[in-house]
């Protein structure tokens, strides 16, 4: 009686039409649902991600890449070749004219922006939130692969910045710190990155094991890790590599403040 009661009453009330509506419309099917352009954009871009990711593991496996990575021989060909590049390229801008070029002032003034921009943003914004943020296991996977990469992008936009620069105005002054910038970042990229992402693996694992890692900060020394010599020695060695790339990227970013300043301050200023 109570039932009929209150359909009557919710048959009599304005909104009946709009909740039997409600009630007969069944939702469409998961898979009639269209996606928008942003999921299927994302899922493209992560197969591409994944085919390219695929790519390089097969690549690891090979005794090419072995040579390439694990020996000093490459990287001192791949410096005298960079130096002899830089030199053939001080010489072709010395004998062609200083006609104001397009694309190059376009490149010049790009690379000199991105440039700055990512080394204010990964020391001072990134690097600085993510330590104080993260658990340090999580911080040094994060290192493993923003530092290899934040070295080759700032050694490629240094060496754009820089002949882009000799085909424009090649000043002495400014060439020189280009040059200097430069082939500090690519040291560090060649012999530095490699070395210090293996230290972390060490660190993290001789730690992981002691059941330490998830605490945001530094270590305490008063851990009994500290007692173990081995340790200790792998820890010594991760800190000099660490603040020698550290002091490294802050000298960067002084060459870097100098360009701009010799950009600026000169009659020919471009930007």
């Amino acid at each position: 009686m109570c039932n009929k009661i209150k359909i009557s009453h919710e048959c009599d009330s304005p909104a009946a039409p709009q909740i039997r509506m409600l009630q007969q419309k069944s939702p469409p099917p998961a898979e009639h649902i269209e996606q928008d352009i942003l999921a299927i954009s994302t899922i493209y871009v992560r197969l591409v991600f994944s085919s390219i990711k695929n790519f390089c593991e097969n690549v690891k496996d090979t005794k090419a890449y072995r040579v390439l990575t694990r020996t000093t021989q490459p990287a001192h060909v791949a410096v005298m070749l960079i130096a002899l590049f830089i030199a053939a390229s001080l010489h072709s801008s010395n004998n062609s004219d200083k006609s104001h070029n397009v694309v190059c002032k376009f490149v010049y003034a790009a690379s000199t922006a991105a440039h700055f921009g990512s080394q204010i943003w990964m020391t001072f914004a990134s690097g600085l939130s993510l330590y104080f943020s993260l658990p340090r296991h999580h911080f040094g996977e994060v290192q493993k692969v923003l530092f290899p990469l934040y070295f080759t992008l700032t050694s490629i936009l240094s060496l754009a910045t820089l002949l882009t620069h000799m085909r424009l105005i090649s000043s002495l002054e400014t060439t020189v710190v280009l040059t200097a910038c430069f082939f500090l970042e690519f040291f560090v990229r060649l012999y530095l990155c490699g070395p210090l992402v293996r230290l972390i693996c060490i660190k993290n694992e001789m730690e992981a094991k002691h059941g330490l890692g998830m605490e945001v900060g530094k270590l305490s020394h008063d851990s009994e890790l500290f007692k173990s010599q081995e340790y200790v020695a792998v820890h010594k060695r991760f800190r000099k590599l660490h603040m020698f790339i550290a002091m490294s990227n802050i000298a960067c970013i002084g060459f870097s403040t100098a360009h701009l300043y010799l950009s600026v301050s000169s009659e020919h200023f471009i930007l």
